[in-house]
């Protein structure tokens, strides 16, 4: 199993890059999985928000998806090894301090101030502006998602 972090500040294109690479894999016939990094809990105005604050799983079934909320702190290592035999690759967005490897996006749609480089990032394969560089990093990734 193959994992790669997508990391970069607000608004540089993480979540529209990882939907890219998403059909990537499915083109490459390979499973994937995808852990994401968010931070706030779910709104609990919502009906799913308010079972997840008073119970310990939610489990929400639509006509295609069942989503499942677990009341607990998340651990990104553990959640990796549940997906051990079930899929080919692993994106996860954010989780910058991890040591996966990762792509690093650097530019802001909305002008978001500071230089991602100047984080102490380990395990960075790459950098990327997702304006400019977006044709690369496809071909880099289809190529990342095949090699053994």
């Amino acid at each position: 199993m193959k994992i790669l972090q997508v990391v970069g500040y607000k608004d540089t294109g993480k979540t529209t890059l990882i939907v890219e690479f998403l059909k990537i894999l499915k083109s490459l016939n390979l499973k994937a999985a995808v852990i994401k990094h968010h931070h706030v809990d779910i709104d609990d105005t919502t009906d799913t928000g308010k079972f997840s604050r008073y119970s310990e799983y939610t489990i929400m079934n639509t006509p295609n998806y069942i989503i499942q909320h677990e009341h607990r702190r998340p651990n990104l290592n553990d959640q990796i090894k549940t997906l051990n035999d079930k899929v080919d690759v692993v994106l996860i967005e954010g989780y910058k301090n991890e040591d996966y490897e990762k792509i690093v996006l650097t530019h802001s749609f909305t002008g978001e101030k500071g230089d991602i480089r100047d984080l102490s990032l380990t395990n960075v394969v790459n950098y990327y502006n997702v304006a400019s560089e977006k044709d690369a990093i496809l071909q880099w990734f289809e190529g990342w998602s095949i090699d053994k």
